[in-house]
């Protein structure tokens, strides 16, 4: 639930942001033999980590996000279908043309949102799923593609461009759009760790695992992360979302319940709603038991 919130958001900052025409009307026909003569490339965004440049050090886990829509002046597009899914249209590479040799793993399933009007003209929001991506002005599709710390732990130290490539198939020609490129500045880690870099590595490392759904590594992690910041609202988000994972449900809800508590004693601090939604979601769990 978290993930689907942020991605949400960020999903809608993005449009804002590239003035993406959610609402005009639907544009021709769908099917497609070869490119229209009027070919426009999708919108097509990556980011790492959240940012378009980011300063890393080997083991630190990097989350690769890449966001997929159209403008409403551009023709629909068709990509993917049962057995051959969108995202598999879609890797990783460097500028230079160079294939990125690190070992990535999609987190979680890939996501797409209908964005629409109703009567009244609110905006509603409505998750979809399915293999095929219909690209145009009302649909949004993202995937997350994550290197874990040990991979990370591999890279060598350097100044990486990477950008996202998506391969349009037509029955005649193919289409290859690049996304904008993003900097990873991956830096040697130093040994020994500061407490500091230790506990900002446990933390970055199980909020990982919890996306990539490894909530066994994530939850032997939250429980340091405790250990280290015994009163601390994070350190009990983590240790509930790692326990929801588990399906622990009655010692997932004691730790949002006392993240709640926590969060009760600081000063102008409102417990986020994603917190509220998973702690609302372990409840409903135990109360059909």
């Amino acid at each position: 639930m978290r993930r689907l919130i942020m991605r949400i958001a960020t999903i809608v900052l993005l449009a804002v942001v590239v003035g993406i025409g959610w609402f005009g009307e639907k544009k021709q026909s769908l099917s497609q033999t070869s490119p229209p003569s009027d070919f426009t490339p999708p919108i097509f965004t990556l980011q790492v980590n959240r940012q378009d440049n980011v300063d890393t050090v080997q083991g630190a886990p990097l989350i690769f996000t890449v966001f997929l829509s159209s403008s409403k002046s551009a023709n629909p597009l068709r990509i993917g279908k049962p057995g051959n899914p969108w995202h598999a249209h879609v890797r990783l590479e460097l500028v230079e043309g160079k294939p990125l040799t690190w070992k990535l793993a999609m987190l979680g399933s890939p996501q797409a949102f209908l964005f629409q009007r109703d009567a009244s003209g609110r905006i509603n929001i409505e998750g979809k799923e399915g293999e095929e991506a219909i690209i145009d002005a009302e649909h949004n599709y993202t995937v997350e593609l994550g290197i874990d710390p040990d991979e990370s732990a591999k890279i060598t130290p350097g100044l990486y461009t990477i950008q996202a490539i998506l391969d349009i198939s037509f029955e005649r020609e193919n289409k290859r759009v690049a996304s904008n490129p993003v900097i990873v500045n991956v830096q040697e880690q130093k040994v020994p760790l500061t407490a500091e870099q230790e506990l900002r590595r446990l933390i970055e490392s199980a909020e990982f695992y919890i996306q990539a759904s490894r909530f066994e590594d994530a939850y032997l992690l939250a429980i340091k992360v405790k250990e280290r910041e015994p009163k601390k609202i994070q350190s009990y988000i983590l240790l509930g979302d790692a326990l929801n994972g588990l399906r622990r449900d009655k010692e997932a809800l004691e730790a949002y319940n006392y993240a709640i508590h926590l969060s009760a004693l600081e000063k102008q601090y409102e417990p986020p709603t994603y917190l509220m939604l998973r702690k609302y979601e372990v409840e409903q769990r135990l109360g059909k038991q």
